[in-house]
């Protein structure tokens, strides 16, 4: 059995895949929970997820969080802890709380994934979507993840390691069309020069055809990306 400390979302969806692929049963629970040891009891691992949702990650570090997840990992038949991060080094002390108390553990530090992309903005209601061109973000897939979350689990090479999820780097039009692909909306993108990309967007969203929050939405995947290239 594996103990997953995540809120409902596609990480934690992720989570449940990976338990899929090694034939074991999943238990939640809430990282305030409290008593995390009793609820650890009879499993085999613990995967615990700082953000629930990693496209909307705002870096609280707080490591009290950390102390309840390491107090649960041992409860006997824990062999090991598998912590999902948000991809960067904001979440340091938090790690660190992990990997003093010496217990086995994986860190896996992904990007956002494109399952969360696609249900960050109502597609549906776009009848077309203006992006501009040169613009790009990293993204992985929640098989990516799953993969991962399994191979924490099981692998003794990466028992005390930090991981990075396999990602892919791809022009933010290509990732809106590959949301709303799995969205299952009709939505059509465009891509054009920055200047006629941003005129077509205030057009649409004056005329109400294109979703307010998705302009803020790649403005920050297109910020996020500029930040972490340059750290």
């Amino acid at each position: 059995m594996i103990l997953a400390i995540c809120a409902p979302g596609h990480v934690a969806s992720a989570i449940r895949e990976a338990a899929d692929l090694l034939g074991e049963t999943v238990r939640t629970a809430n990282i305030d929970d409290p008593d995390l040891f009793m609820v650890a009891l009879g499993c085999r691992a613990v995967v615990y997820v700082a953000e629930p949702r990693l496209l909307d990650a705002r870096g609280d570090c707080v490591a009290e969080r950390m102390r309840a997840v390491v107090r649960a990992s041992h409860a006997p038949g824990v062999e090991r802890v598998v912590v999902v991060f948000p991809h960067g080094e904001v979440w340091r002390e938090e790690a660190l709380v992990l990997q003093r108390d010496g217990v086995g553990y994986t860190i896996l530090r992904a990007r956002p994934l494109i399952d969360e992309l696609a249900d960050a903005t109502n597609l549906h209601a776009a009848r077309s979507v203006w992006l501009p061109r040169g613009k790009s973000v990293e993204l992985t897939s929640r098989r990516s993840l799953a993969l991962a979350i399994r191979d924490g689990i099981t692998r003794d090479d990466w028992c005390g390691a930090t991981i990075d999820v396999p990602s892919e780097r791809i022009e933010i039009a290509e990732a809106m069309q590959r949301a709303a692909a799995i969205a299952g909306a009709g939505v059509r993108v465009h891509v054009s020069s920055p200047s006629v990309s941003f005129a077509m967007r205030k057009l649409s969203l004056w005329l109400g055809r294109e979703p307010p929050q998705l302009e803020e939405l790649c403005d920050r995947l297109g910020a996020r990306l500029s930040t972490s290239s340059a750290a």
